[in-house]
């Protein structure tokens, strides 16, 4: 766990910034490795038919295995697709790696044009990234409030993971009123789930 205390949102977000920036590569892609494990294996997954994901910046997480694993165990996978002009999230299936596009706008990959849209009430477990999170299941994503925008609307009943590595986990982020709380954490020691262990199993009956 980072050692950082409680700074205001912009400041520790260019601490966590510059933390991940040094992290080598070697180091990211095998965190990444055991991230994708951790997700693979937690029994929760038994019953989440249709997951959201996302393509990772650099210095995210590499969710290629995993991705690989839900097609190959027949589960559905979106990744968002971004309207920056709307500020929002619009899911969409991507049924393997040539459904991902390359980087875009902000370095971000989204499904390929075409990609079949996604109900958001469809799916069972979202895998949020973001900058740093804390192990009440507060997180800092980068600023936009995309993410917080998808998870609080009304159509979303899924269960919300974040996803990172053990050196984004600080002591406290500092949360505002618009900001949704995660249920579970994973990164490359495990998934951790908050206040309710039960919480991090809490997925929907599948409908994918």
């Amino acid at each position: 766990m980072t050692r950082i205390e409680e700074p205001d949102k912009r400041a520790l977000r260019a601490e966590l910034r510059r933390l991940l920036s040094a992290v080598p590569p070697r180091d990211t892609a095998r965190w990444s490795a055991d991230v994708c494990r951790a997700l693979a294996s937690h029994p929760a997954l038994g019953t989440a038919r249709t997951v959201m994901a996302f393509a990772g910046l650099p210095g995210e997480p590499d969710l290629s295995a995993f991705f690989e694993w839900c097609w190959k165990s027949g589960r559905v996978l979106c990744l968002p697709r971004v309207d920056w002009d709307a500020g929002v999230l619009r899911p969409a299936r991507v049924r393997g790696v040539e459904g991902i596009g390359p980087p875009g706008r902000h370095g971000v990959r989204e499904p390929i044009a075409g990609s079949e849209p996604i109900d958001a009430g469809r799916i069972d477990l979202v895998l949020v990234p973001g900058l740093g999170f804390d192990r009440e299941g507060r997180r800092l994503g980068r600023g936009g409030g995309f993410y917080d925008r998808f998870l609080a609307a009304a159509a979303c009943r899924a269960v919300r993971w974040g996803v990172g590595f053990e050196i984004q986990v600080v002591p406290r982020v500092p949360c505002g009123a618009h900001d949704v709380r995660l249920h579970a954490l994973a990164t490359e020691n495990g998934v951790l789930a908050f206040d309710d262990p039960a919480d991090a199993g809490r997925l929907t009956e599948g409908t994918g």
